[in-house]
């Protein structure tokens, strides 16, 4: 009976083990088998990564690129509104027709603007010369072509008048109040005025700044004709909301030296919002003042100035977004 106890107890105990070794086995199984899922999803938590990281170099390569285009049309953009200042005054190699001019057309502190005119003809042989496409040129290429068009001499001359304000000169502005151009006697190297008669003071050289403005002649379907002046403001216009300020500004022809007018009465200064308003005869739809040109077109104001703002608003946005890619490395 002993021996019958003891052989049932051996064969319970391997039954036991055998049992244990089962569930062993599929444990062990079971945690292999979660060991690899993890291995797999660890494996794939990197190949994200790393195409997270692929991604984010290219969007930064792409955003450095982008930078640099706006970079490039920033330095652009100042380089246009420097030419603007740049010939805003006569050049060094001008300094000696600066002082004729000077010397010539002031007699007791008036400065007949038609003097200046026959000066440049006299002295420079500047003519007015059309151009089959419109385009500014600088002062000293208006010199070496001696001459240009109403646009040329309105920035010739606005250049003079701007020279002769930075030399401390005194004078009165005078300009013709008829089609006359100015007549000297020649005296050897001396001139002096023939005839002064009908003549329009249209301002203090030391407290006026001179501008150019372009008007609307006719317009003819999509064909619109114009003429450019000048017009002496008695502010300086270094906005657009400065516009405004030219009411009662003096203008007067560069090309012959004759008095055309008062802006806000016989030319008027388009608003925005005023559809074809460019239109409209004596409409003043382009100014050109020491660094920048403001054009009329499709019923609102446009200039240089306006796309500096745009440019530090974008410059900024790609550099927050850039600061963001640094922080993800």
């Amino acid at each position: 009976m002993k021996n019958e106890n003891n052989l049932l107890l051996s064969y319970f105990i391997i039954v036991v083990l055998l049992v244990c070794t089962v569930y062993f086995w599929n444990d062990n199984n079971l945690l292999t088998l979660q060991l690899a899922d993890r291995e797999s999803e660890l494996a794939n938590v990197h190949a994200e990564l790393g195409a997270k990281d692929i991604f984010v170099a290219e969007a930064k390569q792409d955003l450095l690129d982008l930078r640099r285009s706006i970079t490039d049309v920033q330095n652009s953009l100042n380089e246009s509104t420097q030419w603007f200042t740049d010939n805003s005054r006569m050049s060094g190699s001008l300094e000696n027709f600066t002082a004729d001019v000077e010397d010539a057309c002031i007699t007791d502190t008036v400065l007949d603007l038609a003097c200046i005119k026959d000066e440049m003809s006299n002295r420079l042989d500047f003519r007015f010369r059309s151009e089959w496409e419109d385009r500014l040129y600088s002062i000293d290429e208006m010199v070496g072509r001696q001459g240009g068009d109403c646009d040329d001499y309105s920035l010739f001359m606005k250049a003079m008048l701007n020279t002769m304000k930075e030399d401390k000169i005194a004078a009165n502005l005078s300009a013709r109040n008829n089609n006359l151009h100015a007549v000297f006697m020649g005296l050897g190297d001396e001139r002096s005025p023939y005839d002064t008669s009908d003549m329009e003071y249209v301002g203090d050289l030391q407290s006026i700044y001179p501008i150019a403005i372009c008007y609307t002649l006719s317009a003819h379907e999509e064909a619109i004709s114009g003429h450019c002046i000048d017009a002496l403001s008695t502010v300086p216009i270094e906005s657009l909301d400065d516009l405004a300020k030219l009411d009662g500004a003096q203008t007067f022809d560069p090309q012959d030296g004759t008095y055309t007018g008062e802006i806000g009465d016989e030319f008027y200064i388009c608003q925005d919002g005023e559809t074809d308003c460019e239109r409209n005869r004596d409409s003043v739809t382009v100014v050109i003042t020491d660094g920048d040109i403001y054009e009329f077109k499709e019923g609102r104001w446009n200039y240089l100035g306006q796309y500096e703002v745009s440019i530090e608003t974008m410059l900024g946005q790609v550099d927050g977004t850039l600061s963001r890619c640094e922080a993800w490395d």
